[in-house]
């Protein structure tokens, strides 16, 4: 008799069809920016995006410079950097500026300026996007002119690597609420309908694949846990490995922090999961049975697995 194929779990098709999305949709954004560099060669086109901020100096973003006024009071209103810039950016802000952009893009062809061309085509993609203002490095950089006041370019660059730098966690944070806000429903309804001539995409392998195969089975050993449980443990793992991961751009098991596995459990698991209180009590227990498996495995040291233990068993 055929061994019966096991069904596939929704949670995984779901991370596969997020996958495969993601790719088409990087592959479109390179193909309509590839007739735009295509006389380039691409270490001048990545020296050129370096130089994104040199868009401030434009007459059309000088236009959409914030007030000194304006900036100190966003600061005091707001505990964070990223979130005064976003309370600055109004809608009607946004407006200006994405207008700006469309002129500045038009002035900039009339008058065959190629390198500042490549900028503002780069942030108009950008802009169109939808991401935060916080994250948008022209729009940041208006924001410390108006404190700084006039600046070179390479003082205004380090400015804004410091900023990325003190802020990349939380940067990261409002990326993700904002995809769990309907972002990636938004990119679904872009993407072209599958022909018969264009065949699935092979789902991508996990670097964490073979941690997660081996880590079932000990659940069940050397744990000694019900099958019900087991699963459920695997599958809390596999959210923070497969999911999370996958995002943080996680490659490796010493990528794995206590830092990055609590900015999980208080962060992007409640908010991408909606998890109940007995959801987040078993997941910690998951991710304590996870890291003595690690321990047990000779993956990770002891005293991140003590890190993790100090704020899941409380």
């Amino acid at each position: 008799m055929a061994k019966k194929k096991k069904t596939q779990k929704a949670g995984i098709k779901k991370r596969q069809t997020l996958k495969t999305q993601k790719r088409t949709q990087k592959k479109r954004a390179l193909a309509a920016q590839a007739p735009r560099q295509k006389n380039m060669k691409p270490g001048q086109v990545k020296k050129l995006l370096r130089n994104l901020p040199q868009l401030v100096y434009e007459p059309e973003m000088q236009a959409c410079r914030f007030t000194l006024a304006e900036v100190t009071a966003a600061e005091e209103a707001h505990e964070k950097t990223p979130d005064a810039i976003d309370a600055l950016a109004t809608e009607a802000y946004l407006e200006k500026y994405g207008t700006a952009l469309q002129n500045m893009n038009s002035r900039l062809q009339a008058e065959g300026k190629k390198n500042l061309l490549i900028l503002v085509q780069a942030m108009l993609y950008f802009f169109e996007q939808k991401a935060p203002a916080c994250m948008n490095q022209v729009i940041v950089g208006l924001f410390h002119l108006a404190k700084l006041g006039e600046m070179d370019l390479d003082p205004l660059q380090k400015t804004l690597q410091a900023y990325d730098e003190q802020w990349q966690e939380y940067l990261e944070e409002k990326a993700q609420e904002q995809m769990a806000q309907g972002e990636m429903a938004d990119l679904a309804a872009t993407l072209p309908e599958k022909t018969e001539a264009e065949p699935d995409e092979a789902p991508a392998v996990s670097p964490f694949a073979d941690l997660l195969k081996d880590f079932g089975p000990w659940l069940q050993t050397t744990a000694q846990l019900e099958p019900d449980p087991a699963e459920r443990c695997l599958e809390d793992a596999e959210a923070l490995l497969l999911d999370y991961a996958e995002e943080k751009e996680l490659t490796q098991i010493t990528d794995l922090t206590a830092k990055k596995v609590r900015l999980f459990l208080e962060g992007w698991f409640p908010r991408n999961m909606n998890p109940t209180e007995e959801d987040i009590t078993l997941m910690k227990s998951s991710l304590n049975r996870l890291f003595e498996f690690l321990l047990a495995t000779g993956q990770t040291p002891v005293e991140e697995v003590g890190k993790v233990a100090a704020f899941t068993q409380n």
